[in-house]
């Protein structure tokens, strides 16, 4: 196309109608015109379509131009006018300087007049904001006037300028001014792109201070190109202290790699080959971090790897991502001509040359955004087998990754798997069917997620395989866990007694916490029952019905029915039982010596029975597809059936009855109708009857309370989890969890359990013989053997106990008591103050720090409050030193007596004991960007540990770190989903370091970051949050869970 039609076209752009009869006129002739007004008008027609990168891909936006500036001239809506522009202004070629300077006239004019009148104001806004947007225009085109006089007032406009050497004093003054908010962090990111792309060389400084923070990536994208020898060290410095496996860390290695072979360094490839197709959005980053680190492997491989490589990177010239081709064409020695398909030119070609020229261009190498393509060729029945061969071919060859529903897919991607889960429907399903891609077989042909070996989803599975498996038992013994699980759970309805029959079966007193009797094996319990005074309970083993004493556990009496009990309950007095089988017969009978009271036949399988005061008996049973109550008055030896809707549960309180079915439940009145109904979305598990118009209801995953009587049923979460079993009767409800049994209700009879936690166990320590000391959220300090078990009791205190110290020599404990810093001495078990008293005025007390978080060695114990670090003398009892430091959360000692303090702020100080900072400087938070390339947005430095001379810290930015303690060099950096609650431990050897995060326990080790155990499954437990860690020798730990819980994991072969 020559100049002067260009300009012939340009002089049209006031009379939109004279242009548009130009265009056609020479669409006759010319292919290049034709197209141009076909692509504006698919623009026109979705805002969404991407004719926009379209045309800047291959260069033809000088033939829009005139189009968009005579649509833009007659447009009256301003937020239209300013999507046009941002869309298509880097396209304009210096003919359009005229109507875009026409065009800042008429806005200009249209705010000016609209902000003179106060209610049209916010309209004369608008307006102005497009006029800031022509001038932005207008300044790539190199008529930068307009822009530098609305700069003041709009710093984005910097960006347009910078290239034309406008601007650069204030650009880089600005990105050495930038905090690390988020919106800041993002203006920072562009500013330092803009200045690297005008290879603005002295910026470099500027952009250094970016490498250690969350926009890394583009920091160090910067940096390679403007060549600046300072980011040479913080790269090489990232690869030494960046280890382990993961997404999280590999973007980090990727972005360092990518500087240092910028300089000429040779690094190994298998990163950038790994990464060439990673996904284009991860929950770790997104859309600007994941193009700029794509183009970083698609360029490492281009230029600096063997023919595989340059033809593996020459493939992704196709890329939708012009940042992506443009790493790409340096794979090419002359990169090729490049045609983009857009919706416009898709319409034009499939106009003008059918489908045969669209499934040409679908084959050639060369063709940009050929899902636009798809979308029409799949309409089409003759190209439909042609459409899925290709989209197969695609996802096979860039969806290497295993199947995730949390990744967000490249554009192209997304419509091919779209349209082929269209046409999976017709006869190209057999294609489909072909290929073995997860991504074919979930998204396209709807299969099941693949799953891993253990029957877990695959991209659910932890990022590291471990190496050894471990071995899992339960450290603690509370007499309330029955670590072998529990088939059966019954409550004594007026006694406080529990019958547990499992693997291991006992006679439980929830009141006193003891278990009373043990029963031994019960696996092959089929049903039990126990009196409502708990005097006498009862086993059964098929159709034998074993009675006990429930004092002593003695066989009291041997029954027998016809058939295997289906069900059982004893009358209130505990003479008599009521038993149904499955022979369809019902009986009551005599405890004492076994003899059948009443005996009938029942209509279908009897599935519950219970008592209705000391003679009446209640029996439910199938009758066809219905259910029916059999009453029974014993005494007189006569029944009636009550019909009722199905169910399969009865449970009786007292004079109340109760029925369920598989999604309904009743409670019935004297004369056993149902009275109050209620229906549930979920299967019914088990019931109990809590009053007259309230129900205990235990579902798969929760146990929920439901009031009946009102208008609607009310439901009430008790407890979410999986449930094993419900123990309850009136107001009193224990249900078992997992293993554990829990009350859920008040009992100011109750004895205080205080030889194990309650919860949150945070802190557990190993003492040089062997024993340990744990601390926990239930303000409890207990000492246990070596074995495990129960513990002793040290302290109990109202409120939590987040940490304890032991010096070395492991004669005493101090910890914190509100505004006290206690100390108990282990021989004497005798508690001393040293800081504080009880004797402080309360008003006085208000004013003083609380005593959070200690540390002690030979000579000095260190506590810290809000107000900073304190250094005590333990001998003389008094503070040496006190170091200001905002927000303390954490406190720790090595072995040369440094202590170490990490505060809310990410900061981490290394101290002597007489108060002198050795190093200090933030270390959480200040690498990944908040809420966006990995982690939680705070950086609280939640837990520090040593060992020798190592400190580990734990921060709640999903970062755990390893450092040289006195140096303060960091040696080793995870990413993992760490918080405030979590903590890490050193090995015996300091050659391990184990942590915490959400319901996992890590073990790595320290000098190659190699992952030696993961542990996130812990038994029948149910165990979901992962506390306090240990090791008790170089291959075994004890970790503390948020229940309370305490698990001895054992590394194995």
């Amino acid at each position: 196309m020559t100049d002067a039609l260009l300009d012939a076209l340009f002089s049209l752009v006031h009379d939109a109608a004279a242009l548009r009869k130009r265009y056609s006129a020479e669409a006759k002739t010319r292919d290049d015109v034709g197209l141009a007004l076909a692509r504006f008008d698919a623009a026109l027609e979705d805002q969404d379509s991407d004719v926009d990168a379209a045309v800047r891909a291959e260069g033809a936006g000088a033939l829009l131009a005139p189009l968009v500036l005579a649509h833009c001239l007659v447009e009256d809506h301003p937020y239209s006018l300013v999507q046009t522009l941002q869309r298509f202004d880097d396209t304009f070629p210096k003919q359009a300087s005229a109507g875009l300077f026409a065009l800042l006239k008429r806005t200009d004019d249209k705010a000016q007049a609209l902000r003179s009148k106060k209610k049209t104001q916010d309209e004369g806004d608008s307006w102005a904001r497009v006029s800031v947007q022509v001038a932005g225009s207008l300044a790539e085109i190199g008529e930068t006037k307009p822009a530098e006089g609305l700069l003041a007032a709009n710093p984005d406009l910097q960006d347009r300028l910078l290239p034309h050497g406008v601007g650069i004093d204030e650009a880089i003054a600005r990105l050495e001014k930038v905090d690390d908010e988020d919106d800041s962090l993002r203006e920072a990111e562009q500013l330092m792109t803009t200045l690297a792309d005008a290879d603005v060389k002295r910026a470099a400084p500027a952009i250094l201070r970016y490498v250690h923070t969350g926009i890394f990536i583009h920091a160090f994208a910067a940096l390679a190109k403007l060549k600046d020898e300072r980011a040479i060290e913080p790269a090489r410095r990232l690869l030494r202290e960046t280890r382990g496996d993961g997404w999280s860390v590999d973007i980090v290695r990727l972005s360092a790699e990518h500087l240092l072979r910028a300089f000429g360094e040779k690094l190994p490839l298998d990163l950038p080959r790994s990464a060439i197709h990673w996904p284009i959005i991860d929950y770790h980053t997104n859309e600007p971090e994941a193009l700029a680190l794509r183009a970083m492997a698609v360029s490492a491989l281009a230029e600096h790897g063997d023919a595989k490589d340059r033809k593996l990177a020459q493939k992704e010239i196709t890329s939708p991502y012009r940042v992506v081709r443009e790493a790409a064409k340096k794979a090419f020695d002359v990169p090729p001509v490049l045609v983009a398909w857009d919706p416009g030119r898709v319409a034009w070609t499939k106009k003008n040359g059918g489908t045969k020229a669209l499934l040409d261009a679908l084959a050639d190498g060369t063709a940009l955004f050929r899902h636009n393509i798809v979308k029409v060729l799949a309409e089409d029945s003759k190209a439909k087998t042609q459409v899925a061969t290709f989209i197969v071919e695609r996802i096979e060859e860039r969806m290497t990754m295993p199947y995730g529903d949390d990744i967000e897919l490249d554009v192209d991607i997304g419509v091919y798997l779209e349209v082929g889960e269209e046409l999976a429907g017709g006869p190209a399903k057999k294609i489909f069917a072909a290929s073995k891609n997860p991504w074919v077989q979930v998204k396209i042909l709807g299969a099941d997620e693949p799953e891993n070996a253990d029957g877990t989803s695959a991209r659910t599975r932890p990022e590291d395989a471990p190496l050894r498996k471990a071995r899992v038992e339960r450290f603690d013994a509370p007499a309330y866990v029955f670590a072998r699980g529990a088939s059966h759970v019954v409550l004594a309805e007026d006694a406080e007694r529990i019958l547990v029959v499992g693997p291991e079966s006992f006679l439980f007193d929830p009141r006193a916490n003891e278990r009373l009797l043990s029963l031994g094996d019960g696996e092959d319990v089929t049903a039990c029952a126990i009196a409502a005074d708990g005097s006498r309970f009862a086993l059964v083993r098929g159709n034998k019905i074993g009675v006990y004493d429930g004092k002593s556990g003695e066989l009291v009496g041997r029954l027998e029915a016809p058939g295997q009990v289906t069900a059982i309950a004893f009358s209130p007095d505990a003479a008599q039982i009521a038993c149904g089988t499955s022979a369809n017969v019902l009986r009551v009978l005599d405890v004492k010596d076994g003899k059948e009271v009443f005996d009938a036949k029942a209509p279908g399988t009897v599935r519950g029975a219970g008592w209705l005061g000391a003679k009446r008996a209640v029996f439910l049973a199938d009758k066809a597809k219905k259910s029916v109550l059999v009453d029974v008055d014993v005494p007189k030896n006569k029944s009636a059936v009550v019909a009722v809707p199905l169910a399969t549960r009865l449970v009786t309180c007292g004079k109340w009855l109760a029925t369920a079915g598989e999604r309904s439940a009743a409670i019935h009145d004297s004369k056993l109708a149902p009275k109050l109904e209620v229906e549930t979305d979920e299967p019914i598990l088990d019931l109990a009857i809590e009053n007259d118009k309230s129900l205990v209801l235990r579902f798969a995953e929760r146990l929920q309370r439901v009031k009946l009587g009102g208008k609607s049923p009310r439901f009430d979460d008790i407890r979410r989890g999986p449930a094993g079993g419900l123990a309850a009767s009136g107001k009193r409800i224990y249900a078992l969890f997992a293993d554990t049994l829990v009350r859920f209700h008040t009992d100011e009879a109750a004895s205080v359990v205080t030889s194990v936690h309650q919860n949150h166990v945070c802190g557990i320590r190993r003492l040089p013989d062997g024993r340990l000391l744990t601390n926990g959220w239930d303000g409890r300090v207990l000492l246990w053997k070596p074995e495990g078990g129960i513990a002793e009791p040290l302290v109990a205190r109202d409120g939590r106990i987040d940490q304890v110290a032991v010096p070395p020599e492991a004669d005493c404990v101090y910890f914190g008591d509100e505004h006290n810093l206690r100390c108990l001495d282990l021989a004497s078990r005798q508690v001393t103050t040293i800081v504080g008293g009880d004797d402080i005025e309360e008003d006085i007390a208000e004013h003083m720090p609380k005593v959070e978080h200690v540390a002690a060695s030979s000579t000095h114990v260190a506590w810290a409050g809000n107000d900073g670090v304190h250094v005590v003398d333990r001998q003389r009892g008094e503070e040496v030193a006190m170091v200001p430091f905002e927000d303390v959360e954490s406190l720790a000692v090595d072995a040369s007596g440094r202590f170490y303090a990490g505060s809310d702020d990410g900061e981490i100080a290394c101290l002597d004991p007489q108060g002198t900072v050795l190093w200090k400087r933030v270390e959480h938070g200040i690498d990944m960007l908040k809420g966006q390339l990995y982690g939680d947005p705070h950086r609280t430095v939640g837990y520090l540990a040593t060992h020798g001379e190592l400190l580990a810290s734990v921060g709640s930015d999903d970062a755990v770190r390893v450092f040289d303690g006195p140096k303060g060099e960091r040696m080793l950096r995870c990413l993992r989903g760490s918080g405030i609650f979590n903590t890490a431990a050193f090995s015996p050897s300091g050659k391990l370091v184990a942590f915490t995060y959400d319901s996992t326990l890590e073990v790595r080790d320290i000098a190659s970051g190699t992952l030696m155990t993961l542990v996130n499954a812990w038994g029948s437990s149910g165990e979901h949050e992962t506390m306090g860690v240990t090791f008790t020798g170089e291959e075994e730990l004890l970790v503390g869970m948020g229940s309370g819980a305490i698990y001895r994991v054992t590394m194995t072969a």
